[in-house]
């Protein structure tokens, strides 16, 4: 590279990448100001737009079944009261047609009156809430409005438009047909497209077909679950799991979650070397517990990355300065050569650290690509060593990534093998990725052990499975098994989820009406005890590097097996 190299020391980086700006903190400080106060107007703003979407969901309920009963010309009556034509008439013929659109041009008086009492009612409504999403909060998060403007949610505008099409000709255009028929046919277009996406690339690896962007699409799902589950930063429950010990003499499921949140985040700390004040970049940090707790615990200085913009937010909003885009945007200028990035970044951390992360770095679709797996796990390592302090005394990289511990059924004559592969499937067009090995012969993909090296030797390893599992387990706003907290933001983040996201309907059927979602299978179900054929360990790992070896060094040539 015509360029510094990331080994040698650079001029000593200025402090203010660890802060975030003083533009940024005035913005920060203007969303927060409704919200510093124990009981503020934005409390009741908060409650009052709960009930009024409690009250809104009953309506939707009620009017789709009124529709369905109107359609069938099933009457309903309540003491010789006739509800549904008395409904019909008031809700079509005087809110729709009179309040809402209007019966002429220049309204008459009685008309007017109802339209400015309906803007009343709905815009101040409409104003706080785009007000408020604009931003991050204590509750209820930003709405990724963005999401509809990016590239996979115009590729489901033309998939929606051909499934309304198609069930329109169908049905000769009978809207209460063509409407129950339209989610099948958008899932079975999304379905011919998977076919060529993950099945073709089994038996031809590398070989695929594939519109959409896999980063966008596990961005999608993570804005959903941001505002699905409540509390999922600051209150000990992050993106990740919680430390209870669990197979250990030490087991304890009475912690609450924050003290189990603060037993991982010190376990973490011993086992990496770490002390106070050093500095931490955290690649994937999710809405940045860890980094939070490292700041104002141990006083190290901190910095994170993220492609999911709404986590970004809460981590500046939070007072840590975050990088946004892919850590394969970042090492590409390092490769490139670009002075900046590597004068203010590279050999300038004493950690880098990777919490449930790494699963999403290789996507579903190259899950037999042995080459695409291996340049992307050692490309990781090779940005990790490049961003680490040569002089360091730490110098470590911390893991905590799902493996696959064993391999699933073949026989497709089986209920496992559908089971097993149809999860997988779910999981894909959820989180969108996959898990390196830690089968012990003839794996494809590989550990991330076996791929750490020249950079990196493995210093600690540990399974915590169990901890994962019972952390969705005991907390219902955990994102492996939540239990969505319905508010009007919600609803927003639903609707936005089923323009952008193709597979929206496949979330919801998993995360809403599986007893036993594909998340809770695969990391041991929802028994008492684990599931013996559980497919996954949850490997904790701490690596030390080597100082004396060039970041972008290659491995020693290994004879791979064949895909």
């Amino acid at each position: 590279m015509d360029t510094m190299k990331p080994t040698q020391k650079p001029p000593q980086m200025a402090d203010d990448i660890y802060t975030v700006s003083a533009s940024k903190k005035e913005e920060i400080a203007l969303r927060s100001k409704y919200t510093k106060a124990k009981f503020t107007s934005y409390d009741v703003e908060y409650i009052g737009l709960t009930i009024f979407s409690w009250v809104m969901a009953l309506w939707f309920a009620w009017h789709m079944v009124a529709q369905v009963l109107m359609a069938k010309n099933i009457a309903f009556s309540v003491m010789g009261y006739d509800v549904l034509s008395n409904y019909d008439n008031f809700a079509m013929n005087y809110v729709w047609e009179g309040v809402i659109l209007g019966d002429a041009v220049f309204p008459s008086k009685h008309t007017l009156y109802w339209k400015i009492a309906f803007l009343v009612f709905f815009v101040p409504l409409t104003y706080l809430e785009f007000r408020k999403t604009i931003s991050t909060h204590k509750d209820a998060y930003r709405v990724a409005w963005h999401q509809l403007f990016k590239w996979n949610a115009f590729m489901n505008y033309i998939v929606i438009a051909a499934s309304i099409y198609v069930c329109g000709s169908l049905y000769e255009w009978d809207y209460f047909y063509m409407w129950i028929a339209l989610p099948f046919v958008h899932f079975t277009i999304w379905g011919f497209h998977d076919l060529f996406k993950y099945v073709l690339p089994i038996f031809v690896p590398g070989v695929y077909l594939n519109v959409i962007n896999d980063n966008e699409e596990t961005a999608t799902y993570y804005e959903f679950m941001k505002v699905a589950t409540t509390g999922a930063y600051g209150a000990g429950i992050d993106l990740g799991f919680n430390l209870y010990d669990s197979g250990l003499p030490t087991e304890d499921y009475t912690r609450s979650p924050f003290e189990a949140q603060q037993a991982k985040f010190h376990h973490a700390f011993e086992k990496l070397d770490l002390k106070k004040g050093m500095k931490v970049i955290d690649i994937g940090c999710g809405m940045g517990d860890w980094l939070y707790w490292l700041k104002n615990e141990k006083d190290c200085k901190v910095i994170g990355l993220n492609i999911t913009m709404g986590h970004a937010d809460v981590v500046e909003d939070r007072g840590i300065p975050c990088l946004r885009g892919s850590w394969q945007s970042f090492l590409a200028k390092v490769e490139a050569g670009d002075k900046e990035f590597i004068g203010r970044y590279c050999n300038q951390f004493d950690c880098v650290t990777c919490w449930d992360t790494i699963e999403h770095y290789v996507k579903g679709k190259d899950v037999w690509n042995v080459k695409v797996i291996k340049k992307t796990y050692r490309d990781l390592f090779k940005l990790a060593h490049s961003l680490l302090d040569k002089n360091s005394e730490c110098g470590s990289f911390w893991s905590s990534t799902l493996h696959q511990s064993r391999r699933l059924e073949t026989n497709p004559l089986k209920y496992r093998f559908w089971l097993e592969w149809g999860n997988c499937y779910i999981m894909n067009c959820m989180y969108n990725g996959m898990y390196p090995t830690d089968i012990p012969t003839g794996s494809v993909c590989k550990g991330l052990k076996e791929r750490a090296s020249p950079q990196f030797k493995l210093k600690y390893e540990s399974d915590r499975i169990e901890d994962y599992r019972m952390t969705s387990i005991i907390n219902p706003n955990h994102f492996g098994n939540f239990t969505v907290e319905v508010n009007l933001r919600f609803l927003y983040q639903t609707f936005v989820e089923f323009l952008a996201h193709p597979h929206a309907g496949i979330v919801w059927f998993n995360a809403m009406w599986r007893p036993e979602c594909c998340w809770m299978w695969h990391v041991g179900g929802i028994k008492t005890e684990i599931a013996p054929d559980c497919p996954t360990k949850l490997l904790w790992q701490a690596f030390e590097f080597d100082r004396n070896v060039d970041s972008f060094a290659d491995d020693a040539e290994e004879a791979e097996p064949k895909a």
